[in-house]
């Protein structure tokens, strides 16, 4: 009986040292963490596995699945005083786990030339900062950061204060445990910004988070001086990178009236080019979609709107005088209006006389040949005929009523006020039958004066 007791003794002392000198083990209960580490640019491609994280000794086990890739595909960062600097996947990865002394922190990502190959060139940020540590109750917990980069939208809109296109750039960590507790960050992490276009900065071009959560968040501005087809920029930090690509948003800001002519003459004997011009914000020419612009004024004839077509920065239209005065005209489109502009309408005396001595001078030379042909004219009724006649065709010739044989001249002019003038008289009072005809007076030409 002594014999047992002893036996049963030594075996339970054998039995106590040997679970004694076995590491303890503690164990995180088993998590969701498949969207750690995942993106769904890479196409799920690499996540921790949810098995259980173990620490033993001091050294954490971190399952990771590679799904039968090469770890030489993912990025390993290790936390230095200076900053991050590269490791050894293969020295940290044993049988398929991430090997992190307690309280260290590294950067796992995937490797850029992978991503590249993948078709994601410049625009991931699938690497996390992971730390293992102690929780509040003593337990293992994996501690996660993720970097947040996000632009407020990809259009760049006028800012008057900076006198440029702009957009916000937010950068920041985000960071938390298990159960969902903000939890300092161990190193502090650098984002540099690179601009593509010309004219195009980032203002501050780096920005250092030091601080996780929304209290640590950073913002840069994004400049655009002038329109640039399409400003870029890229965010560089140790845990990837990414690109935005912006398009400036040029919105109508000022419309612009102008008058080939302030002065022309009245009647209606001349018009003018009214061309309608559109600017942007940053005071260039604007172009894009096509637009109606509508015209206001008094005075004057002229259309009610006008279109600047899809491409075009202005469009054309004609103001005709009426009357004798000024018409004071502006475009319009929404609530953007032009400054007004006004043109005068000046009595034409000037042409009026060289009407009169045009229709004179053509009424003399016809009833002198017809007096050297000895058909007979009378010298004084030939004036007075092509006096009225040439003052009634230039004008009608002016004004567009063309349709009994004169072209409509583009532009009154002196020397062709003049010449017409000549020509009607020449005629005599057959162009006055022509005219009235064109009127549906109907007629006939009797000839000219002989007394």
């Amino acid at each position: 009986m002594k014999r047992k007791i002893g036996v049963f003794v030594v075996a339970m002392w054998v039995l106590t040292v040997s679970a004694s000198a076995q590491p303890v083990r503690e164990v995180i209960q088993p998590r969701d963490v498949g969207s750690l580490l995942r993106s769904r640019d890479l196409n799920d491609r690499f996540l921790l596995d949810p098995r259980r994280t173990e620490l033993a000794g001091g050294i954490a086990s971190v399952p990771l699945d590679v799904r039968d890739e090469e770890v030489d595909r993912y990025d390993l960062l290790l936390q230095r005083p200076n900053g991050w600097e590269a490791g050894s996947m293969r020295r940290n990865l044993d049988n398929g786990e991430l090997k992190l002394q307690l309280g260290e922190a590294v950067i796992l990502r995937p490797n850029a030339v992978d991503v590249a190959e993948a078709t994601v060139a410049k625009s991931y940020f699938a690497g996390e900062i992971l730390q293992a540590a102690r929780g509040e109750t003593d337990e293992v917990t994996l501690n996660r950061w993720k970097l947040f980069l996000q632009t407020g939208n990809d259009t760049l809109t006028w800012s008057a204060a900076d006198h440029a296109y702009a957009a916000t750039l937010h950068a920041g960590i985000d960071a938390t445990t298990e159960n969902g507790t903000p939890v300092p960050l161990p190193h502090p992490v650098l984002v540099r910004f690179f601009t593509e276009g010309a004219g195009v900065r980032v203002e501050p071009d780096q920005v250092t988070i030091e601080e996780s959560g929304t209290r640590g968040y950073k913002q840069s501005q994004l400049l655009c001086q002038g329109h640039v087809v399409r400003p870029a920029v890229t965010a560089k930090a140790p845990l990837g990178e990414k690109r935005w690509d912006f398009k400036v948003g040029r919105r109508l800001a000022q419309l612009e009236l102008i008058a080939a002519k302030k002065r022309v003459l009245g009647l209606g004997l001349e018009a003018t080019d009214l061309v309608v011009r559109q600017f942007a914000e940053d005071g260039e020419l604007l172009t894009g979609a096509a637009r109606t612009v509508s015209l206001h004024g008094d005075g004057g004839h002229f259309p009610s709107t006008v279109t600047i077509p899809e491409g075009a920065a202005e469009a054309q239209v004609q103001l005709r005088s009426a009357g004798i005065g000024e018409a004071t005209l502006s475009a319009a489109s929404g609530a953007i209006r032009s400054p007004p502009v006004t043109v005068h309408f000046k009595w034409p005396l000037a042409l009026i006389a060289l009407c009169a001595l045009g229709g004179i001078v053509g009424g003399l030379i016809r009833a002198f040949l017809r007096h050297r042909a000895g058909e007979g004219g009378w010298y004084i009724g030939q004036s007075f005929v092509g006096l009225v006649v040439g003052i009634v065709v230039v004008g009608a010739v002016a004004t567009g009523l063309t349709s009994f044989g004169f072209a409509a001249l583009p532009v009154i002019t002196e020397i062709g006020a003049l010449v017409v003038a000549v020509v009607a008289g020449y005629a005599g009072n057959s162009v006055l039958a022509a005219l009235a005809r064109a009127f549906g007076f109907g007629g006939t030409d009797n000839g000219d004066l002989q007394h």
